[in-house]
């Protein structure tokens, strides 16, 4: 227990450790940051270089996109009404759409946007009115919307 309280408290308390720099010492840092860097040597170049080229990998690595990822430009509305001349737009609504009609003497149904519905069901707002052979009829109030399987 006391290692775990050493461990998790030492960078607290190690200041009050830290030993005081002696004059001498102080006096031989400064005379070595005084004193003129040596002149580089072609051994010292060449690896001046070769991390200067791991760099610039790295870089390009960090470049680098999955091309599966899926881009989307992600902007705040405050950004978009930031700019002049650019109006949001409200997304369109959804509309049904008839994908498929099964159609026997004991079921109807149809197939509207993913879904299986028959005679009473609701999808996005509008009410399954009537199933026929090759339409659907979709009531919303006192609208009606009839779908047609594509090619009749």
């Amino acid at each position: 227990m006391l290692g775990y309280a050493v461990y998790t408290y030492w960078p607290l308390v190690s200041p009050y450790f830290a030993r005081p720099v002696s004059k001498v010492k102080l006096e031989e840092v400064r005379e070595k940051a005084a004193a003129p860097a040596p002149l580089p040597t072609p051994a010292a170049e060449e690896a001046k270089m070769e991390l200067v080229e791991e760099k610039k990998i790295v870089r390009e690595a960090r470049e680098l996109v999955d091309p599966f990822s899926l881009r989307v430009s992600v902007r705040s509305k405050k950004e978009i009404e930031a700019k002049p001349g650019v109006a949001l737009k409200p997304a369109p609504r959804p509309e049904p759409k008839l994908e498929g009609i099964w159609v026997d003497p004991n079921l109807r149904a149809a197939f509207i946007s993913g879904q299986v519905m028959t005679e009473g069901s609701i999808i996005m707002g509008w009410r399954v009115d009537r199933i026929f052979r090759t339409e659907v009829w979709l009531k919303k109030g006192k609208s009606l919307k009839i779908l047609r399987m594509e090619g009749r």
